[in-house]
């Protein structure tokens, strides 16, 4: 992940933020001249946990969650555009993601430069909280699970073709991950080189369904030990309908770390009533180590229940619990690695979402 500043944005600065996009009439781009678009979204959150720290979160609760995002596209010509994003928290500012996009045929298209990996339903909007039910991604998508990368500098190519009332896309790409840096707990100077991935999506003739296969495998290399060095391979199956007021996922993930294997998944499902109100229910499940998955620091299931509501087209306000069994994803994101923790334990968010 590359970083842009180190100063970053102050929670002050991004609340400031937040409350100019609230005076905002309309949830539209900021159109500099004719080839230059910026566009921004962002959330403020709170979090508390009962059990476990987890994301700055303990019992005594933290605004520490927040983010603002700007994406900047550059059309040069007909075929070829540039995208850009910065995104910025209370504690850093980074670029996400840089690179061009050329339409090489009516339905062959390629990009070269630091692009969002394309996996699964969310990767490449895990970050704008305001399109998913939930403010806390599926576990899969969560930085501690060490599953799905945030991006990688590279090039890659998408294929697009209609089946009859179908579609049918295929994405394929190559670089270096822009997250080089293997766990030190474990692998202590290992490095991620040599990413190779894959997608297709199926667009169904039934309006609102989709079906994604995803797979991707990058080397490690440099580790203290030769025994270190190996790969890491994932692979994610997916099912999504939205439509008729549904908003239904379901995705399977694998996960080969050297000599261990994980495992996540997860069903997720909301209801849009009078055009405000989206109440939600997930079960997501996580083992980073299935030949441990009795053991509570290597497992965690949660329950999450929670309402959205629509102020408008730009804004929106979503409270969700999270009702946590194992405590693998705190444990994974602590320095001392298996530091002990709560079996059972809630996990608390509210939250604010803007798009603009």
């Amino acid at each position: 992940m590359q970083k842009f500043s180190k100063q970053g944005l102050t929670q002050t600065s991004t609340i400031t933020l937040l409350l100019m996009v609230l005076h905002s009439s309309a949830a539209e781009a900021i159109d500099v001249g004719d080839r230059l678009e910026i566009h921004g979204y962002g959330h403020q959150g709170y979090l508390q946990s009962t059990g476990n720290t987890y994301l700055k979160a303990d019992n005594k609760g933290t605004w520490n969650y927040n983010s603002l995002s700007l994406v900047f596209t550059a059309k040069i010509d007909d075929k070829s555009k540039i995208w850009a994003q910065l995104h910025g928290t209370s504690e850093s500012v980074r670029l996400d993601w840089a690179y061009v996009d050329y339409q090489l045929t009516t339905n062959l298209s390629g990009r070269a430069g630091q692009i969002k990996q394309p996996l699964g339903l969310y990767n490449e909007i895990r970050d704008i909280k305001f399109l998913q039910l939930s403010t806390l991604e599926p576990m899969l998508y969560q930085e501690a699970a060490e599953i799905v990368g945030e991006s990688f500098r590279g090039v890659s190519a998408i294929y697009d073709h209609q089946i009859g009332d179908a579609n049918l896309s295929w994405d394929v790409y190559f670089g270096q991950p822009t997250e080089t840096k293997v766990n030190e707990t474990d692998h202590a100077k290992g490095k991620f080189t040599r990413l190779i991935g894959g997608r297709v999506t199926y667009k169904t003739s039934v309006e609102g369904l989709r079906f994604m296969t995803s797979a991707y495998k990058t080397k490690i290399e440099n580790a203290v030990s030769p025994l270190d060095n190996g790969s890491k391979k994932t692979v994610v199956l997916s099912a999504d309908y939205t439509a008729n007021n549904f908003d239904i996922k379901a995705e399977y993930g694998k996960l080969w770390f050297l000599n261990e294997e994980g495992k996540t998944y997860y069903v997720q499902a909301g209801y849009s009533f009078a055009e405000k109100w989206t109440p939600f229910v997930r079960y997501d499940y996580f083992t980073n180590n299935v030949a441990e998955k009795n053991d509570p620091a290597h497992f965690q299931k949660a329950k999450v229940l929670g309402l959205d509501y629509k102020i408008n087209d730009a804004l929106r306000v979503r409270v969700e619990n999270h009702f946590n069994r194992g405590y693998a994803l705190p444990n994974a994101s602590t320095v001392e690695g298996d530091a002990g923790g709560k079996e059972k334990w809630n996990l608390f968010v509210i939250s604010i979402n803007f798009i603009f």
